[in-house]
């Protein structure tokens, strides 16, 4: 018997055996800091809207930050990244930092644009999110196409969105009739009443 022989097929067979078991264990750590990970975002994101609603808006940013972060850096999914990005941009803007809101939504927005089957819901809620940050910018030209590209979109809103948009809907053509926009100021009238008399108010 030759025991070199025996010796190195003994090698040839558990080598792999171990690089396998070696690469399963770095993949299971892998997946529970992965897991982890996500447990601290999907805090982070609850957090955040909890502080929201509480007014507490310096924390809720705070937290929204880390769950974006979080996001990015681990490369969860387009949804979570777009998800995180427009909860920061709706804070940012409520803050008045209307400049960084946009940024973030236009981010946002290309994800949701991006993806394999778009929700118009979701693409919706941000259209009309970056219709108010650039009306705080005094961008209405900007801002009204954004209210046009949402407009089919709105019948699919909450009645505190509808209502909503329905206010910025009458602002923007407030506005609009100030830089000589006539027409499209009275569109968005008619538009703004049409969502009226359909959800009375």
């Amino acid at each position: 018997m030759n025991f070199n022989y025996e010796f190195n097929i003994f090698m040839d067979r558990t080598i792999p055996m171990r690089k396998t078991t070696q690469a399963l264990l770095l993949l299971s750590i892998l997946i529970t800091a992965c897991e982890s990970q996500r447990t601290v975002f999907d805090k982070q994101v609850q957090i955040c809207d909890l502080a929201e609603h509480k007014g507490i808006m310096e924390t809720a940013v705070e937290a929204c930050t880390s769950a974006l972060e979080i996001a990015l850096s681990n490369k969860f999914s387009p949804a979570d990244q777009s998800l995180a990005l427009y909860k920061l941009a709706s804070l940012k803007r409520k803050q008045s930092d209307y400049v960084e809101a946009e940024s973030l939504l236009k981010k946002s927005i290309t994800i949701e644009e991006q993806k394999k089957s778009p929700s118009e819901l979701q693409l919706g809620h941000r259209l009309l999110e970056l219709s108010l940050s650039l009306a705080g910018q005094g961008r209405w030209d900007e801002g009204s196409k954004m209210l046009q590209r949402l407009l089919p979109i709105a019948k699919q809103f909450s009645d505190k969105e509808r209502t909503i948009t329905v206010n910025i809907l009458k602002h923007y053509a407030v506005q609009l009739k100030q830089i000589r926009q006539t027409e499209l100021a009275m569109m968005f009238e008619d538009q703004a009443k049409k969502m009226i008399d359909e959800h009375p108010y």
